[in-house]
């Protein structure tokens, strides 16, 4: 009987086990969740606003749908809780993300997918507005940025597109001879640039100064919202009459590539631009007539003051005096300022000294004169005031200013000024070495002649001679060996990483969503090209790898499936179409396969060969 009931007890056993099993399986399916939050639903243009995914019981990792015309990821994160009740485990998952709007309008969060068993479970859409700034900073000028000029104030010269554009503008297009006038250049751009040449505009007939550091900064133009960077520079007209600032130029690429929500409108972004603006036309008008005597051409506003180092001398002992004219202007345009006439003194040429303040505009500047002067009477005496006449464009008028006269008290007798006078002014660095005397001449020299005549036979001067060639062949020899093993180290380590990618590709392949599966593979075979045949990532594609790895014996097979994998993995990546797991192992051990063959074969046009 024992016998008898023994394959009944294990029929039944198994069967629990699948039942048990089955319910298990559907329990743990019906109790997945995923949801959804954001921090606020309405926010401005330079605000930001981060996603709450909640998860429990689900596969892996939610997948974030295509948000990329409306929202920049800036970050995201993950954090896990596990809670125990009556012995009971429940844990979930919270994934962060940091999200920069990059428009203004109604934006909409799609519903966010996770597999849970045979399951898909979703997110409901989120919906968010974004509004314009509260308070934008200077805005930039011209119909792209939204602002039109105001009365008087020059059209600023724009080009570009509805990504990249430039633009220079000045501050005033009516400007006196000597009178400040900023240029400042501005480039927009909604994406990171690759690489840039900027070639600033010509400014012939002007003196120019750089505005020091860049001004960053985000707007919206167009209802879209970009980074700022500017470029101030001061110029200073230096001739009448109508004058011409030339265009601006920028060479540049737009970095995109792998970027998410890549599509063949945005690949054209890929190619090298060039923008140049337009020249821009200005008025400068003459200084009007009237200029009072010692005016020297300084436009601006300035003030002056004078200090000496001690009220009180002493005959034949040096008096330090500072004349110090400051303001806003070209300091570079003072030009020196005469001596002071007193008969009681001798006054020397100063010492003249100049800063200028770029840090913002207009620009700011100073410049001192230290005259030295030295008493030659005692008693009391007065420095007279001194003057200096610059033009003010704000006021369209010349002014002067003085300094007030000084007074000093000078002690001792007339007869110390003729003990000389200029003992006192002489430093260390004024006295100059004019000439050096004869040197002492050996007369016999027996031990160099005798040195000399047999250093031909010395074996250390053949080891001399030879020790140079052998020392750079050596260093040749070192760095060929040292170029072969660093090459197969790169070429090993560049495989490896291809295999990574491609072992982050299985995990996603899902025949009803399969963008993200043929985005990595193109992704790890694309990398793979450009590192083993140096050439950069967006160079590679479709139609030019066979032109790189070449078309003859296993070069030709290479090229063919890697190309035919690209335009595999391109049309999936770019269009909603469903794929099949058949085609994607297809894919796979295609892409495995031309690894392996380009990973022992050289570039078409030199290269490296496998170690």
């Amino acid at each position: 009987m024992f016998e008898l009931r023994r394959p009944r007890r294990r029929a039944v056993l198994f069967i629990a086990i699948v039942v048990f099993s089955a319910l298990g399986g559907s329990a743990w399916a019906d109790s997945a969740s995923l949801e959804a939050t954001v921090s606020k639903s309405t926010l401005f243009i330079d605000d930001q606003i981060t996603l709450v995914v909640t998860a429990s019981g689900i596969d892996g990792e939610p997948v974030l749908p295509d948000i990329s015309d409306d929202f920049t990821v800036v970050s995201e994160s993950q954090s896990r809780s596990v809670t125990i009740i009556n012995m009971q485990i429940e844990s979930s998952t919270t994934y962060r993300y940091v999200l920069q709007p990059e428009r203004v309008g109604v934006l909409r969060i799609p519903p966010i997918r996770a597999r849970a068993g045979s399951k898909t479970v979703r997110t409901k859409p989120i919906q968010i507005e974004v509004l314009e700034h509260q308070s934008k900073p200077k805005a930039p000028a011209g119909p792209r940025s939204g602002r039109q000029p105001g009365a008087g104030e020059p059209e600023p010269q724009t080009a570009g597109d509805e990504d990249i554009f430039i633009e220079t503008e000045v501050d005033r297009d009516e400007m006196f001879l000597g009178e400040q006038l900023t240029l400042t250049f501005r480039l927009f751009s909604r994406y990171d640039l690759g690489s840039a040449d900027y070639t600033a505009p010509a400014c012939t007939n002007f003196w120019k100064e750089d505005i020091e550091g860049q001004n960053r900064y985000t707007t919206v133009a167009g209802g879209k919202r970009f980074r700022v960077e500017e470029l101030t520079t001061a110029l200073f007209p230096t001739k009448t009459g109508l004058q011409t600032i030339g265009p601006a130029s920028l060479k540049c690429t737009l970095d995109t590539f792998f970027m998410p929500g890549f599509s063949f409108r945005r690949r054209g972004l890929q190619r090298p631009r060039h923008l140049e603006t337009r020249r821009i036309d200005v008025t400068v008008k003459p200084l009007p007539e009237g200029a009072p005597n010692g005016f020297s051409g300084t436009v601006g506003q300035f003030s002056i003051s004078s200090t000496v180092d001690q009220k009180g001398g002493k005959v034949g002992k040096p008096i330090t005096l500072e004349v110090r004219v400051w303001g806003t202007g070209n300091v570079k345009t003072i030009q020196q300022i005469p001596k002071p006439q007193l008969e009681d003194f001798d006054v020397y040429e100063p010492n003249i000294k100049e800063s200028v303040d770029r840090r913002k505009s207009p620009i700011r500047g100073a410049k001192s004169f230290e005259f030295v002067m030295v008493p030659k009477k005692p008693g009391a005496q007065v420095i007279p005031s001194v003057s200096f006449s610059f033009f003010d464009p704000s006021a369209a008028r010349y002014r002067t200013v003085k300094t007030r006269p000084i007074e000093l008290t000078v002690t001792g007798t007339a007869s110390e000024s003729a003990e000389a006078p200029l003992a006192g002014l002489l430093k260390r660095s004024d006295v100059l070495q004019t000439g050096t005397d004869i040197h002492y001449i050996r007369p016999k020299m027996t031990a160099f002649e005798d040195f000399r005549q047999d250093l031909y036979k010395r074996r250390i001067t053949l080891l001399l001679v030879l020790l140079p060639g052998l020392v750079a062949a050596g260093f040749c020899i070192r760095g060929v060996l040292a170029q072969k093993l660093l090459s197969g180290d790169r070429l090993r380590s560049t495989r490896k990483e291809a295999m990574r990618g491609l072992a982050k590709a299985k995990p996603l392949m899902n025949p009803d969503a399969p963008q993200d599966f043929y985005s990595q593979v193109a992704k790890s075979l694309i990398t793979y090209v450009s590192k083993r045949f140096d050439v950069p990532a967006p160079g590679v594609s479709a139609l030019t790898v066979s032109s790189l790895i070449g078309d003859s014996g296993d070069g030709k097979r290479a090229a063919s499936l890697a190309s035919e994998c690209i335009e595999v993995c391109d049309f999936y990546r770019f269009s909603a179409q469903k794929s099949s797991s058949e085609e994607m192992r297809s894919v796979l051990s295609k892409v495995d396969e031309a690894i392996s063959i380009l990973h022992g074969i050289a570039p078409k046009k030199g290269g490296e060969q496998r170690p």
